[in-house]
């Protein structure tokens, strides 16, 4: 499916002005292209990102157990992950990783770079398609995430949960149905969450985890191979297995890369921009950039379990 264009109905106006007039034709919008990309309006507002979810009527999500850098903004608008400007942050779909996600993503451009700084969106129905067998895979045998918060590696464990107090952070754990091994080395943690989503009106697959994203084949050979001699194998930053242990092979993550590659879009920014995006519908990342890059997003509509039902229903 071809990435819908820029769409300025009403150059000039204030964003939030004409959405709340609008709300029925964005939630539509939403629906059958997954992406609404809105430009030439006022958008100026560093929170705006979160007033656009709620003015749709999206319960706002806070990313309490952060997986990458970000920073709060304000209320329940965030930095988009802060990751080094050139380095890409692969393509994945938002809070995959945990049974509980959000379905729709408010992306808002303040500052646009000189070269580069796309967001990199594709079509997780087309990518589903081209996955093969591997959806079937996945949909048996789910994916348990590890992670070890060894010191200067990784965000540390009290900025991933947004807490200093032990207890806080073993509460959010429990919700989270995540496992906390907090012994003498470095806290590791262990949580399952789905391979797929199940569309309930299609009953076809979804793809919807974060495996690529995890797996150490997604790092550079020479810095897998350092953290591995530093730490082990079993004691790599972050892992991605089968939720029974078994490993994840580096050929599937080969294969998964090339499938998003090749279904990759790109938004080119501009000031004032704004995106809305069906986390079920389609995946998110970036490309490196050269100069200054400020994105703010919200998150909101938080939705549990392993299907996919139709949007705003």
């Amino acid at each position: 499916m071809t990435l819908p264009g820029p769409f300025a109905p009403q150059p000039g106006e204030h964003l939030l002005t004409w959405a709340a007039a609008n709300t029925d034709e964005l939630r539509q919008r939403l629906r059958t292209d997954g992406v609404v990309w809105l430009r030439g309006f006022a958008a100026a507002e560093v929170d705006l990102a979160q007033h656009l979810l709620t003015q749709l009527g999206a319960e706002l999500m806070e990313d309490v157990f952060f997986s990458t850098p970000r920073s709060a903004v304000a209320g329940k608008t965030y930095t988009a992950t802060e990751y080094p400007a050139d380095q890409i942050i692969p393509l994945h779909s938002e809070m995959a990783y945990l049974t509980r996600y959000p379905r729709l993503l408010c992306f808002h451009a303040l500052v646009c770079p000189a070269t580069g700084g796309h967001t990199t969106v594709a079509d997780l129905d087309a990518v589903t398609a081209h996955l093969g067998d591997l959806p079937d895979l996945f949909h048996q045998r789910k994916v348990r995430y590890t992670r070890v918060f060894h010191p200067g590696v990784d965000i540390p464990l009290s900025t991933a949960f947004g807490a200093d107090d032990p207890a806080v952070i073993a509460g959010i754990a429990q919700r989270h149905g995540m496992t906390l091994h907090d012994g003498p080395d470095d806290p590791r943690l262990v949580y399952t969450a789905q391979g797929v989503l199940r569309d309930s009106v299609t009953g076809k697959l979804v793809w919807f985890n974060q495996a690529s994203l995890h797996h150490p084949a997604q790092l550079p050979n020479a810095t897998r191979a350092a953290l591995t001699s530093l730490y082990g194998a079993n004691g790599l930053p972050r892992q991605a297995h089968f939720a029974d242990g078994q490993p994840i092979s580096d050929e599937i993550l080969h294969q998964i890369s090339d499938v998003l590659e090749t279904n990759t879009q790109l938004i080119d920014w501009q000031p004032g921009d704004v995106v809305l995006v069906d986390n079920l519908r389609y995946l998110h990342g970036r490309s490196t950039f050269c100069g200054d890059r400020t994105v703010h997003v919200a998150m909101g509509m938080p939705c549990h379990g392993a299907q996919r039902d139709p949007l705003f229903s």
